[in-house]
Formats: structure tokens, sequence, C-alpha cells
């Protein structure tokens, strides 16, 4: 994305725009700098808070330090383990600039409540579709509803373009024109390789670039994109249909209305039927060679960095409000990380591969029952 060389990533950025349903995509190196993009774009700045979720990986988060604002923890839905409406209006100050909203694992948010609430209190909306793409909300795509949203394209998620990458979207010009220039160095836009002086710099920016190997990678990648999430789709079908006759484990929730794209499956176990915890059940599975995991942090607040209070958002001479991340901040959270695993349904799984997971969880579950 070097002045007008970059071809190939600018037909990236026009193919991501037109499947998602967004006016504009500006791609960049990773999901974290595209929030980061987001907010800059947005004007969140020193004194703001913002209000994020704590079940969400640390790279939605750490963009809100980096411009030496404030996150505000709002706790999650039992369900969707999404941010909770309820908990962002409890947690909206005089200094709130801004909502993340964090579509988990590719369950959209509750995105009518969550914008309702931003035109009331007058806040932007950043949506974090990081494991979300192709998500659906009342029939439209995730990363339409936020005034500026980041993908992730990370070599976990949905689709990758190699290792690691982002996009932003947006309907906003002037929201785009300042992520284009942000993620370059602040170089002016427009510029031609004719031109005489191109060392020109209107504003601060990053070296957020992707490389055009990177964009390659994505582009073709968009030709499978649909079919990806189909294969995901199915194996999570065929786990609700199974796991939900497993006693003692509830499948995934997939809310009225909306298109979840799994970039995981989460199981909620009923402790109480149990003789183990979740971890030693988890390694149960391990041991059976089934893809399971812990899954996303449900209690961000709880890492160092923020009980520490160990960046400059904090500082008192920038900062007046009062927060705390002591004890449990988020009691929801803090239950959900307790009783919930993931399970991995990305291609090239089948549902064949499927059923020797549900043959794994019974096993399991049959030995560890009380």
């Amino acid at each position: 994305t070097h002045f007008n060389r970059s071809w190939v990533s600018k037909e990236f950025e026009r193919r991501f725009a037109e499947w998602n349903g967004s006016k504009h995509a500006i791609c960049c190196n990773s999901g974290t700098s595209a929030i980061h993009m987001a907010l800059a774009a947005l004007g969140v700045g020193p004194g703001d808070e913002v209000i994020v979720p704590p079940r969400t990986f640390i790279g939605t988060v750490s963009p809100v330090l980096y411009q030496n604002a404030v996150p505000v923890f709002a706790d999650i839905d039992p369900k969707t383990h999404n941010i909770s409406p309820d908990a962002i209006r409890n947690a909206i100050t005089e200094r709130t600039k801004a909502i993340i909203p964090v579509h988990l694992a590719g369950i959209p948010c509750d995105m009518d409540e969550i914008m309702a609430i931003a035109r009331k209190h007058d806040l932007f909306v950043i949506e974090d579709c990081a494991q979300a793409h192709g998500a659906e909300y009342k029939g439209k795509k995730v990363g339409t509803f936020g005034h500026v949203n980041a993908f992730s394209m990370q070599d976990s998620k949905i689709i990758t373009t190699s290792g690691d990458g982002g996009m932003v979207t947006t309907d906003d010009d002037e929201y785009s024109a300042f992520c284009r220039q942000f993620r370059n160095h602040g170089f002016a836009s427009g510029l031609r390789l004719d031109e005489l002086h191109v060392y020109i710099h209107p504003r601060m920016g990053y070296n957020y670039r992707m490389t055009e190997i990177q964009a390659a990678i994505g582009l073709k990648a968009m030709d499978r994109i649909d079919d990806y999430i189909r294969i995901r789709r199915e194996n999570a079908a065929y786990l609700t249909e199974h796991i939900r006759e497993v006693d003692g484990l509830l499948p995934m929730y997939e809310p009225p209305g909306c298109k979840c794209t799994y970039y995981v499956y989460y199981v909620t176990m009923e402790l109480e039927k149990f003789k183990v915890e979740r971890d030693q059940f988890v390694r149960a599975l391990l041991a059976e060679n089934v893809g399971a995991r812990i899954g996303t942090s449900a209690e961000l607040y709880r890492q160092e960095i923020f009980r520490r209070k160990l960046a400059h958002s904090w500082d008192p001479r920038i900062y007046k409000g009062k927060v705390s991340y002591e004890g449990t901040v988020c009691p929801v959270a803090y239950k959900v990380g307790q009783e919930t695993f993931a399970l991995e349904v990305a291609p090239p799984a089948t549902t064949e591969d499927m059923a020797d997971v549900v043959a794994a969880l019974e096993k399991v579950a049959k030995a560890y029952r009380r």
C-alpha cells in the first residue's frame, strides 16, 4: 500500500468491501492494527473511556491503551458470551467515547441495542469482527453496523493472509481516508509516482501496511471464503445436533435471526454433573486427540497490565475517572470462564471428523459424570 504501486492490495480491498457490503475496506498488517486505526480515526484519545468486553483477546483492548484511553470492562451475556447491552448502559460515564462489541467465535452481538445506546449517548461503535467474517445479524453482515470496524486475518482466522493481516471497514469517506494515511506513516493520500515531492505527512501515522504477497493470498482466499464458512457451519450443526444428547454438556447458542460463522465451537459444561473441573475435562479430550482448548480469555481484566495499570492511560494528569480492575469485575464472565471450552470446526475437518469428536465427548463425559 505504498503510493500507487500496490495494485494487488487495492483489488483485495475492493473485493472484501464488495463481499462484506461495506463502502470502504482498508487492509493492514493485523486485526490489532485495524482496531488502532479505527480508534484513531474516531478521535479517541487521552482521558476517554472505551467500553469493552472482558471475554476477548488482548488485541481488542491494547489499542485503547495505544491511544492513551482507558478500557472499561462491561459484563457479557451468559448465552452468547458477547458484551451485554445492559452492562454497557451501566458502564457509561461522562468520559465514555466509544464501545467495542466483539462478535465472539462468530456470534453476532445485539447490534440493534448497541447502536441505539450509542445514538442515545453520542458514542462511537467499533465492531471487532476478528472471529466473525461473514457472520450476519438480521440478514446483514457484521462489520457494517459500527462507524469503523476491524477484521483479523491472522492464521487461525476464517480467512488468512499468511501469518497475519487485518482489514478496516467503514461507509464514511473521511474515516476511510484517515485510515489509509494512518497505516502508511501519515503520508498524504493521492500522491503519484511521477511527483517530485512525495514525502508529505499531514498527520502522524504508523507502518501498518499489508504486503503485496499477503494481499495476493487474501485475494485468493476470497474465492473460497464462502465455502470455508459453509464447512464450519456444517460441522457446527453436526455438533449441536449430537451434543444436546450428551448429559451434562450444552451446545453452542446461535441467537434467533443470526448467522454464526463458528471461529470455534464453544461447549458449556454443567459442572454440578461432573466429578472434575473444566480443565481436567479438556485434558482428557486432548488425550483422545480432540482439537479442544480453553478458548478466549474470559476475564481479561485479571491480566497484570490492567491490575497494575501499566500504561500512561491511567496517569492522573490525563485521566480524571475512577476505574478498578480488582476482584471479579464481571461475574457472568467469571462463570462462563469456568465452565466452557472450545472445539475446532475449521476445514479441512468434516462431519465425519465431528463424529469422532462426539464419540470422545461421550466417552469423557461418561467417565467423569457423577
